[in-house]
């Protein structure tokens, strides 16, 4: 006999293939609202007990019990969401605590402190910590171990081989936490790890880091290794930020140290150097710095300088030209001069320049070499006044003048060249042969006179 009710059926009075069985049977369905929730069933030996009296009854027993059940089912599905949400934020109030460590501390200790959060919160004796190196190592500024007393903190750290990879288990290829239950001996004062968690810390397919706790007093269970999961999750990016950065001041450590050499020597010269030197700002031309040669020539000390600019050590008449200089387009090397510069007495002196661009303190400059050529510029001109003057004596005379060394003829005036009936240039170039003017027995003479080796002026006559 059948009893239907919400599309499920009631059976009633079946009979059993057994016959030492149960010969009755009521089965009701378990309802709360329009869901049902289960079965209540009753059986009993004797053939025939049950009809569709005893439905009522047993249905509203069988939807008490399903009310209790499904209350009890909530209730379950509570506690766990409870447990769910106490473990979920005391994960997220650790991984916090980590997070912050990352943040505050710049060193080394900020490994010896994560791993110390994390064997606490995974109430295990030993801990790893450390990243992975260009070379494969695993470079350890953490690694602690109660039941060994090893501990390693900062400022001591450990590199272990790349056999450290076995850690991950035999391939070394785990992408997530792994449980090592067989004891590990590390390369580090004995430690060994008899139980362990090891989770790799990746960037992309890269293994930049591992994270380990081991030697737990029972097993580890799938909360830590949830735990490691995530931590290892969140940390792994964080630690590859934090590596660049570490290499990154490592390069530029690196790169100041050899900027600062080479500006204590650049310096060194600069100070040292016989010759006056400084530097000017290139948008406002002031004096950023100088030698103390600079200030031994011009006179001005060091802090006068300073305040001043590059039109203060120039005559006015000079003003016009150093303005024009300044306003052309500059190269990085250039020579100039001379230039007229004026002293801090007054006096004049003329100097050339070399000069090229460069960054003083992020400013663009340009350091300057000004050499004192006032003796060499007189010499100079009083040689060429000389000279002028030499030319125009032997132009008015009347016969052969001619200056002689042991390449030919080095000057000649124009009436002695119009004597051998040449003209100057003519007497001058390199082919010309003097020798056949000069008469046969003033020749040797003459060639003596050219190859004696002292210097005594002695006044000889040759007839050409």
């Amino acid at each position: 006999m059948e009893v239907d009710r919400a599309r499920v059926k009631t059976y009633l009075n079946v009979k059993t293939r057994d016959p030492r069985r149960t010969r009755s049977i009521l089965t009701v369905p378990m309802v709360v609202g329009d869901q049902v929730v289960g079965t209540m069933q009753m059986q009993s030996y004797e053939p025939g007990l049950y009809s569709t009296v005893d439905i009522p009854l047993l249905t509203g027993i069988a939807n008490q019990f399903a009310l209790a059940l499904q209350n009890a089912m909530l209730y379950g599905q509570i506690e766990q969401e409870l447990a769910d949400r106490k473990r979920s934020e005391w994960q997220r109030g650790l991984l916090n605590r980590i997070l912050t460590v990352f943040q505050i501390e710049n060193d080394d200790g900020m490994y010896s402190r994560v791993l110390a959060l994390l064997v606490e919160a995974t109430a295990s004796r030993c801990g790893v910590f450390g990243y992975v190196v260009s070379g494969g190592d695993l470079v350890c500024p953490a690694l602690t171990c109660a039941r060994h007393e090893v501990e390693v903190g900062a400022g001591q750290t450990l590199r272990l081989s790349g056999g450290w990879r076995r850690l991950l288990g035999e391939t070394g290829e785990a992408r997530g936490t792994v449980f090592n239950d067989r004891c590990i001996k590390l390369p580090v004062g004995g430690m060994v790890f008899e139980r362990s968690l090891v989770v790799p810390l990746m960037q992309g397919a890269e293994t930049i880091g591992i994270l380990a706790v081991a030697n737990r007093d029972g097993d580890y269970e799938g909360e830590q290794i949830e735990l490691m999961d995530v931590i290892a999750a969140q940390i792994s990016p964080v630690l590859a930020a934090r590596l660049q950065r570490d290499r990154e001041q490592q390069a530029r450590e690196a790169a100041l140290e050899a900027l600062g050499e080479r500006e204590a020597q650049y310096r060194m010269l600069y100070a040292a150097n016989p010759v006056p030197m400084w530097v000017y700002d290139l948008e406002s031309y002031r004096f950023l710095d100088v030698n103390e040669a600079a200030e031994a020539q011009y006179g001005y000390t060091r802090a006068e300088f300073l305040r001043m600019r590059l039109h203060d050590i120039r005559p006015t008449e000079e003003l016009a030209r150093l303005e024009e200089n300044l306003h052309q387009q500059r190269i990085s090397f250039e020579t100039s001069g001379p230039w007229r510069h004026r002293k801090k007495s007054g006096e004049i002196i003329l100097v050339e320049i070399s000069s090229h661009t460069m960054q003083w303190q992020d400013r663009a400059a340009v350091v300057v070499q000004a050499r004192d050529v006032t003796a060499r510029v007189h010499a100079e001109r009083a040689l060429a006044a000389s000279e002028r003057k030499f030319r125009d004596l032997a132009e008015q005379l009347p016969g052969l003048i001619v200056i002689l060394d042991e390449t030919g003829v080095r000057y000649v005036n124009e009436r002695g060249a119009a004597m051998l009936g040449r003209t100057v240039e003519e007497v001058l170039s390199p082919a010309f042969d003097y020798v056949p003017f000069v008469a046969p027995h003033s020749q040797n003479v003459g060639s003596s006179v050219l190859n004696a080796e002292d210097d005594a002026a002695e006044d000889e006559t040759y007839e050409v």
